[in-house]
């Protein structure tokens, strides 16, 4: 092999891999390395009005966490609508953002960084984090 195609030849492989190769795999942080978690909901299917200022209290962590755990990674993701939002901020600064999208399917979908999941349904999605707004309310005042 001449020095010229062994340049190509490695040249198309690693451009061949690189091309080729997925975005990692994204980690869903721990609910003790947690210190805020937040949601938005709208444009919902069940044309509900938008909640657009959800704070999940602490103990709903594991509850919301599970939503996002169970999930294959979708490599032709449809041009879904928005859902919502869920914004999970961490100890050092971090942040991770799930971007929510309704499908009307068995299965929802929901992207974390670059990557688009299915898993849990639009519905478990919805319910859990209305329930999250509702138990972060304060109680009304009584008469």
């Amino acid at each position: 092999m001449t020095k010229l195609s062994t340049i190509a030849s490695i040249c198309a492989l690693c451009l061949t891999s690189t091309a080729c190769s997925e975005p990692p795999e994204p980690e869903l942080p721990s609910p003790h390395d947690i210190t805020e978690m937040t949601a938005r909901l709208y444009n919902r299917p069940d044309s509900a009005p938008d909640l657009l200022d959800i704070v999940v209290p602490t103990g709903q962590y594991r509850r919301v966490l599970p939503l996002f755990e169970d999930r294959e990674r979708d490599p032709a993701p449809a041009k879904w609508q928005v859902l919502g939002l869920v914004r999970i901020r961490v100890d050092l600064g971090g942040e991770t953002c799930v971007h929510l999208f309704w499908t009307g399917k068995c299965a929802g979908a929901f992207r974390i960084g670059d990557v688009y999941y299915r898993g849990s349904t639009d519905a478990e999605i919805i319910s859990v984090l209305v329930d999250c707004h509702g138990s972060g309310q304060p109680d009304a005042p009584s008469d």
